[in-house]
């Protein structure tokens, strides 16, 4: 039966007087060298941090690893992930392992155990042993038709790709949008490997660097990890990429396979029979014809006793012929004889047999139900026409049937949108009628009639409450409606009907120039016959004005500090564009605007922003302490001046810097021989470490064109004057927009780096 352990922060482990990360839990027996192995397995990265796990969005780590322990090999199947904040209040994760001998290795596969959610996902109950009879879970995985990799990369090959991606030397990463399926994307690829193959695949799905004495091939890393950026920067084995629109038509057996769920497994080829002679180079044998026999006389030589030879030669039905040596001479003694007649027998009887299969066209053995080399080639021939024709209608048939699935499922989808939509409309024109009826009865003034004015009072007053109570009413069913409304759209999009758009951008383009331009182009998407699309801007500064014009597929720019004044638009084909503009020179800020465009036809909205990134290198970064500042206790404030590597985007970013829109994101900061990772914790302006006991406290923070570290050292000793900057992204921190369901959003725009 396979081990377990479950490794998390409790106030005390199984150990005696282990506490905080420690193992809780065990099978009994699980040898003690492996258990430290395994617990060096257990580590996390958070991206975020909260007391609820399901909604702090950070990544969940499925993973297949192989470990050595003198001459045992163990395969360890894991599962390591948020679990909310511990006993104290600081982050805390759980990890679990269960691992198999190499004796115990269930067919299906590691990728296919994960899926099946058999680990232990919370723990908070005391440390103890745990049963080791725990069921496994079977069945059965076949290649299958790659869907999940179809919808988010846009072709079910890419599956195949990563399934081909095998070489130890070179190992394959999968950069991710946290929140993407990213078990179902390994678990369709390993299924497309033979069984016994599927446990020599190692994978991470949240790769944050491999444990000591482990490898891992598969590496699976969200967009924006450190692992991600230098898996794009140095480009070494195979780098796909799910967190946008994937290009190219990948080749190769596995790829198909992945597109249509069949395997072909190529014939091997007939074995040659085993020479006879192998002193002597194979010949090919001349081609049969019914007037040679199986051997003939070639003429007389004198041998050197005077006597006359015969030379015979062979054409016999084998895939290899080889002449027979020269005869030694006349044999002496009886054995000679005895072997001249052995000869003579077998070429009659090869004669005989060559004869028959001319007549009859079947081998002699044929008779027997043993297939002669003609006949079996047939035979194989038309099995390989017949597969290839089933194949292909296997092929077509499942193709068919998943179109009429999806186009089904999407028909069905866009009716129940279209219904909600249209209940939507109504209960919101419902809300807007109570609310101004309610508003009529709050102002009305009170009726003159002598002697029943308090009725009067008194029966409007009860109307008033009915029409609360209806409002209320109304209004939740109109939030109801709008998380149903938001459901379908995904659903809708999962379907098959269109590629599941990202929620963040995916384009990024040169920096606009508009100067002297009427119009200017800024991208074109596709748009439905009867779609009705809207757009919205981000993250513009506060001095601009913007105007809805129309039916919201128009918006007015106005900056009163600049005059700057244009009108972005719609057009009917999808191209979107600035027209109407004045001093169209003056736009410094309109760069880092976050468009969004509402396709209006149930699909989801798309995001685009008009810049790239510029890219620079971290090594020998450093932020210093300031000249002529004398140090006062254990703080200490460093500096770096970033904005000289903006190139282009500098003159954009010198309009932005007065606010608190600028933000550091995914740094690491090295102090003497130590580093530390920073992250968002409260505010999303700052980014900070979790200082364990005897490190130092770290805030970083943008301001203006530079980089603010503020560091609390635990001491006051031996505190250096610089800060190693081992990498760092600035951001333009957009903040998030409720009234407009924007949940916020980090542009970036420099990355500091390690090449």
């Amino acid at each position: 039966m396979p081990h377990e352990l479950i490794y998390t922060s409790a106030p005390s482990g199984l150990r005696p007087g282990s506490t905080g990360y420690c193992t809780v839990a065990q099978t009994p027996g699980l040898p003690t060298d492996l258990a430290e192995q395994l617990e060096a397995l257990s580590h996390f990265r958070h991206l975020k941090v909260g007391d609820d796990p399901t909604h702090n969005g950070n990544p969940l780590a499925f993973a297949h690893s192989i470990l050595t322990m003198g001459y045992r090999v163990h395969h360890v199947v894991s599962r390591v992930a948020d679990s909310g904040v511990d006993h104290s209040g600081r982050s805390n994760f759980l990890a679990h392992h269960v691992v198999f001998g190499t004796d115990s290795l269930p067919e299906v596969g590691p990728a296919w155990l994960c899926e099946q959610r058999f680990f232990v996902v919370k723990w908070d109950r005391p440390s103890a042993q745990v049963p080791d009879d725990r069921a496994i879970p079977s069945g059965s995985v076949e290649p299958r038709l790659c869907q999940k990799w179809a919808r988010l990369a846009g072709d079910a090959g890419w599956g195949g790709v990563l399934a081909a991606a095998t070489n130890p030397a070179e190992p394959a990463y999968l950069v991710y949008e946290p929140g993407q399926d990213v078990i179902g994307l390994v678990a369709e690829a390993m299924a497309l490997l033979p069984p016994d193959s599927r446990w020599n695949v190692t994978f991470n799905t949240y790769f944050t660097g491999a444990a000591v004495r482990t490898t891992c091939q598969w590496r699976c890393v969200p967009i924006g990890s450190p692992e991600a950026k230098e898996a794009m920067a140095v480009r070494r084995g195979l780098v796909l990429r799910i967190d946008q629109p994937m290009s190219g038509e990948p080749r190769g057996p596995l790829v198909e396979a992945a597109r249509t769920g069949i395997l072909s497994t190529p014939t091997p080829p007939r074995r040659a029979a085993p020479s006879a002679a192998p002193d002597f180079e194979p010949v090919s044998p001349p081609p049969r014809s019914k007037a040679i026999a199986p051997w003939r006389a070639e003429g007389r030589k004198p041998s050197g006793d005077g006597r006359v030879r015969e030379e015979s030669s062979f054409d016999v039905d084998s895939a290899e012929s080889r002449p027979l040596p020269p005869s030694p001479g006349p044999s002496r003694g009886p054995v000679g004889p005895l072997l001249m007649g052995l000869v003579l027998g077998g070429l009659l009887v090869l004669a005989f047999s060559s004869a028959v299969e001319l007549a009859v066209g079947k081998s002699l053995l044929g008779f027997a139900g043993v297939k002669g080399k003609a006949e079996e080639d047939a035979r194989a021939e038309l099995a390989r026409v017949e597969g290839d024709g089933q194949s292909k209608a296997t092929e077509l048939d499942k193709e068919k049937k998943a179109s009429e699935r999806f186009g089904s499922e999407s028909r069905g989808l866009r009716i129940q949108l279209q219904d909600k939509v249209k209940e939507f409309n109504a209960l919101n024109d419902k809300v807007n009628v109570l609310t101004a009826e309610n508003d009529l009865l709050k102002n009305r003034p009170a009726a003159p009639m002598a002697g029943a004015g308090v009725f009067v009072r008194a029966n409007e007053g009860a109307k008033l409450q009915k029409r609360n109570k209806e409002l209320e009413t109304a209004k939740a069913a109109v939030k109801k409606l709008e998380k149903d409304i938001e459901s379908l759209k995904t659903k809708l999009a999962m379907a098959g009907n269109v590629p599941v758009a990202p929620s963040l951008p995916v384009l990024r383009l040169d920096k606009i120039n508009l100067a002297g331009q009427p119009a200017h182009d800024l991208f074109r998407m596709k748009l439905g016959d009867n779609a009705k699309p809207t757009i919205e801007l981000f993250g513009l500064p506060p001095d601009i004005v913007l105007t809805v014009l129309g039916a919201g597929d128009r918006v007015r720019l106005h900056s009163q500090d600049t005059g700057f004044d244009g009108t972005l638009e719609i057009a009917k084909d999808g191209l979107v564009r600035i027209v109407e503009g004045k001093n169209m020179d003056k736009h410094p800020f309109l760069g880092f605007a976050l468009i969004r465009v509402n396709p209006g036809d149930g699909n989801p909205p798309l995001y685009r922003q008009l810049f790239g990134p510029s890219h620079a290198q971290s090594a020998g970064l450093t932020a210093e302490l300031p000249k002529g500042v004398a140090p006062e206790g254990r703080m200490r404030k460093y500096a770096f001046k970033y904005d000289s590597r903006l190139g282009q985007l500098k003159p954009e970013a010198d309009s932005l810097k007065a606010g608190k829109q600028f933000a550091g994101r995914n740094a690491r900061i090295g102090i003497a021989n130590r580093f530390y990772d920073l992250e968002v914790l409260a505010d999303p302006s700052i980014i900070e470490n979790r200082p364990l006991e005897g490190d130092p406290a770290i805030k970083l923070r943008v301001e203006g064109g530079e980089v603010i570290l503020e560091v609390s050292f635990p001491d006051a000793k031996d505190i250096p004057d610089k800060c190693r900057i081992e990498s760092l992204e600035i951001v333009h921190w957009i903040e998030p927009d409720k009234a407009r369901n924007f949940p916020g959003y980090s542009q970036e725009l420099l990355r500091l780096y390690p090449r």
